[in-house]
């Protein structure tokens, strides 16, 4: 990611361009204390941006396009320093079980009916949908049939 690239450039841009008139009008004692002081406010300035590339958010550019125009005002430098720690969006993987199990079933009583493989209530055999749980039932589902 060329994020860090990227600010370093432009702060490195906004610095020459504050800095360097500024250096040749300076008297001969100063130490050079206002690039310094620049440099640590621009750092400041673009915090969020800086948090959002570390943290590898998926908004970063979108943090520091708001960082650098409208970070100026408080509330805009607030809202891309909280948009900076904002978590992404994980997708979320559902996976159900698809291991079915088989039952044998007990030899059909006289009277035709066999219990529901679901609600094990007595239904004929030849339902489709069991009458107390509402469940369609497989096709064969009365029929006897070996473990594997």
């Amino acid at each position: 990611m060329a994020w860090p690239i990227l600010i370093g450039a432009i702060c490195g841009i906004i610095g020459s361009a504050v800095v360097a008139p500024t250096a040749m009008a300076v008297p001969s004692g100063d130490t050079g204390g206002g690039a310094v002081s620049l440099l640590i406010f621009l750092g400041f300035y673009f915090l969020p941006s800086i948090i959002a590339c570390a943290r590898r958010n998926h908004n970063a550019l979108a943090v520091f396009v708001l960082n650098l125009l409208v970070g100026w005002t408080i509330i805009g430098w607030i809202v891309a320093l909280v948009w900076s720690f904002a978590k992404p969006a994980v997708p979320v993987i559902v996976t159900t079980a698809t291991a079915t199990t088989q039952v044998i079933l007990p030899p059909a009583p006289p009277d035709g009916r066999r219990a529901c493989p679901f609600c094990a209530e007595p239904i004929i055999e030849a339902a489709v949908v069991c009458r107390f749980c509402r469940r369609e039932l497989p096709i064969g589902w009365a029929a006897p049939r070996l473990l594997r």
